[in-house]
């Protein structure tokens, strides 16, 4: 038969003809359908949903405790997901070719919900589809780059794009929270251990690193702490030396050169070596970077303090904010509090050590000492209830 081509196999002769290719294309098909076909049922049943764990599933964080960083983002519109890498989806909520500020607020908005309410993807896609439906942005349409000027088609909103924006924004708004916690705790447990969730849809680089085990502090989780990629679902889990050995795990002291692989932003032209198995921007922990603004914010605030003594006590306060104890919480609240009223010269008042002292042992549940109970009656009324409100705020959190 003309269309076909031998092929040797275990130094046999095999000849593939046309109609085997057409056989095995139908087959291909046809299995294609029918799991399509099995989703579709178990979507209907709610089972995929089940299946495909929430992005809290894989940090040890509430869902509202997540809120912090991505509520803290301000909006960016962007034509290329290239716009924006890295450091800058850490400032900024984008959507590529979404242009419209207004609609870009609207769809973080709707994940500020979904992050309070521990959503699913099922229940937030739900509602923000007849939104872009409206907004006209949905399907195929032409839109024109604003660095080029030119018209480009391009696909907008979409079941799989809405599942990248959602899973992506989700799971790191979870991972920079559990860094948190994890600097919290890191005296009591040391270890990480990274999860990657094994099943089909798992990268091979990532099922590779399940289990692995390292000190907090070890370099890899600069560039290796999850979500490593868009819809990457892994996790970490923070262990002691006793649950680490119950476990029957050993923490390595290094990791092998895995080598990396060159990129190139297409939008600029500029080469960067990215970790293998990471996705280009995703090499990075936010959650570190946001401590470390924090703590910068932070000392912007004790900078304005008139008082050396007073000052130094804020100071040392605040080398305890990332660690959220009830120190660094107290030292936290009430520099918030101080910065609403430094207008009128009372940062001092508010950030005294007997004062920061007063409120850590209300948050702590331990009996204030005289000299701290006394910083406290000296405030005004008004004063002191803005500091019980914030006692009240930081213990409901």
């Amino acid at each position: 038969m003309a269309d076909s081509k031998p092929t040797r196999r275990n130094g046999l002769a095999v000849r593939v003809t046309l109609a085997d290719i057409v056989l095995a294309a139908a087959a291909a098909n046809h299995a294609e359908r029918v799991r399509q076909q099995a989703l579709a049922e178990l979507d209907a049943l709610g089972v995929v949903d089940f299946l495909d764990l929430p992005a809290w599933a894989s940090f040890d964080v509430a869902p509202e405790v997540a809120m912090g960083f991505f509520k803290s983002k301000g909006l960016r519109p962007s034509f290329s997901f290239a716009d924006m890498v890295g450091a800058a989806h850490d400032q900024a909520f984008t959507v590529a070719k979404m242009m419209d500020v207004d609609m870009l607020g609207q769809v973080k908005a709707s994940l500020d919900d979904a992050l309070a309410t521990g959503a699913s993807f099922k229940a937030w896609k739900k509602d923000i589809v007849p939104l872009l439906q409206k907004g006209g942005w949905w399907g195929e349409k032409d839109v024109v780059d604003p660095a080029t000027g030119q018209t480009a088609r391009a696909k907008l909103g979409s079941p799989w794009r809405l599942e990248t924006i959602f899973r992506t924004n989700m799971q790191q708004a979870y991972a920079v929270e559990a860094w948190a916690g994890v600097v919290e705790q890191a005296e009591q447990a040391p270890f990480l251990m990274y999860d990657a969730v094994d099943d089909l849809r798992t990268r091979p680089e990532h099922r590779a690193w399940d289990r692995r085990v390292l000190r907090w502090d070890h370099p890899w989780w600069k560039t290796h702490f999850p979500p490593l990629g868009y819809n990457c679902r892994c996790g970490i889990v923070q262990m002691s030396q006793g649950e680490l050995q119950a476990m029957g795990l050993t923490a390595a002291q290094d990791v092998p050169d895995e080598g990396t692989y060159r990129w190139r932003n297409p939008r600029t032209g500029m080469p960067m070596d990215v970790p293998k198995g990471v996705d280009p921007g995703f090499d990075r922990n936010p959650g570190a970077a946001y401590v470390t603004q924090l703590e910068r914010l932070a000392r912007e605030k004790i900078a304005q303090i008139a008082d050396p003594k007073t000052a130094a006590a804020a100071e040392a306060g605040m080398r305890s904010v990332a660690r959220k104890t009830p120190l660094g919480q107290a030292a936290a609240g009430l520099a918030d509090i101080a910065d609403d009223v430094q207008r009128a010269g009372r940062l001092d008042k508010f950030l005294s050590s007997d004062l920061v002292d007063y409120v850590a042992a209300i948050i702590g549940g331990i009996e204030p000492t005289d000299a701290q109970a006394a910083a406290f009656a000296a405030l005004s009324r008004e004063d002191q209830r803005a500091v019980l409100a914030r006692v009240e705020q930081i213990r409901g959190a």
